[in-house]
């Protein structure tokens, strides 16, 4: 397909995204679609350029699962509030956050929103959510509005 790929920021790996998306690309055309068993499936061979991506210890990988797994129960707890009792209508809204300078640390929302470090962290990651938003929906009519104010709290 001969396109140009780079990681999103923040993003650190060993390999260029050149070559991750030219491998995604290949697996697709074999095989109609591009999983991330698929992606790890052609990183096996240590001759792959994937290969150094991985951590091929099953020792320290299932170490770094759990952490993984934990961070997944942090980063998946909601919040719920009901807006009245009678609507009965739930709002959920995440719990803990991401701190900001910390990899892997995590603050409640209301600490996040009472603290200025990790409330523009908030708000930093709210504009490149935004960012993404706009780039993956912006051709969809029903949504030009949302996309224009999202352009509009970009601009702040």
């Amino acid at each position: 397909m001969a396109f140009s790929y780079k990681y999103a920021d923040g993003a650190v790996h060993r390999v260029s995204a050149q070559v991750v998306g030219e491998i995604c690309e290949r697996i697709e055309a074999e095989t109609g679609r591009c999983t991330a068993e698929d992606l790890l499936n052609s990183a096996r061979d240590p001759e792959s350029p994937l290969y150094k991506e991985f951590e091929w210890d099953d020792t320290v990988a299932a170490e770094k699962y759990r952490i993984w797994q934990s961070a997944q129960l942090i980063r998946h707890i909601r919040i719920i509030q009901s807006d009245d009792a009678q609507e009965r209508q739930e709002y959920r809204e995440r719990a803990f956050v991401s701190a900001p300078g910390k990899e892997g640390a995590y603050v409640s929302m209301d600490t996040a929103l009472h603290r200025e470090e990790y409330r523009r962290h908030l708000l930093e990651q709210a504009k490149r959510e935004a960012k993404c938003f706009i780039a993956k929906y912006r051709r969809i009519a029903e949504l030009v509005s949302v996309v224009a104010e999202m352009e509009n709290f970009l601009k702040l």
